[in-house]
């Protein structure tokens, strides 16, 4: 199986988990990237990946529609980590200060966050179709299933290409 990992750039000890990947791309070079380049114009041939993973990448996007597309040409499924806008902490934050919760967002260039539906719709237009979508928990027994989407930082989202829009 051949994968490729877009947007592994993080080059910090606590990143490890986002160097996987047989090919690695990030925008800027570093010692984990073995291609530089713009995941909305990718310099891969059609169906050239199995899965494409992205960690912590699309929320920094300001076009991820594109982006999706282009994933979609060069791979057959994709795997996308990403901020749970449901977590109890944003829902505080944002309850005691809006607009400081948008401004931090700004700050951190993360441009969007969605629920699962929202997600759900998202890949859809993009050419992809949602075949599961979890929360990352670090101890998920430990908590009713009712408080698993409030106690989670990140939601995994895994989907596969639409063929017929090929």
């Amino acid at each position: 199986m051949r994968t490729l990992n877009a947007g592994c750039g993080g080059t910090l000890p606590n990143h490890r988990d986002i160097w996987k990947g047989d090919v690695r791309l990030d925008i800027r070079p570093s010692p984990n990237v073995s291609v530089v380049g713009d995941i909305n114009n990718l310099p891969f041939k059609d169906d050239s990946f199995d899965v494409t993973m992205m960690y912590d990448v699309i929320e920094h996007m300001e076009s991820p529609i594109r982006a999706l597309r282009e994933i979609r040409r060069v791979s057959k499924r994709l795997e996308i980590i990403t901020p749970n806008p449901l977590h109890w902490e944003r829902q505080i934050s944002f309850a005691r200060n809006p607009m400081r919760s948008i401004r931090r967002g700004r700050d951190t260039r993360h441009y969007y966050t969605w629920t699962p539906p929202e997600m759900s719709r998202i890949l859809e237009a993009s050419g992809f179709t949602v075949t599961k979508i979890s929360y990352l928990n670090r101890n998920p027994d430990r908590y009713p299933r009712i408080l698993r989407v409030w106690r989670s930082k990140k939601t995994l989202v895994k989907a596969k290409r639409i063929e017929s829009q090929k």
